[in-house]
């Protein structure tokens, strides 16, 4: 696979997503944390948090049920750690 960054000079977005009754916004002049969760997956196999395989239908699946903690994937968390 290929990774293409580009940073715009956009201010933070409103986005669809609320947690703990506050509205996540989408940073698109920041694409730090975008990268690393694509790096992960590119290079490592890393699954985001929001994906699951199931296997009754044989293919991977978004669920946001289990999508929170301090990890670069997503638009519910705005950390660059990794917590595995």
């Amino acid at each position: 696979g290929m990774l293409l960054a580009v940073k715009p000079r956009a201010p933070p977005q409103p986005g669809d997503w609320v947690c703990n009754g506050m509205s996540r916004s989408v940073n698109p002049g920041d694409p730090r944390r975008a990268v690393l969760g694509e790096l992960l997956k590119l290079g490592w196999a890393v699954s985001p948090t929001h994906v699951a395989w199931q296997p009754e239908h044989r293919r991977a699946a978004e669920s946001y049920t289990w999508a929170t903690g301090r990890t670069p994937f997503g638009a519910l968390s705005d950390s660059m750690e990794l917590s595995f």
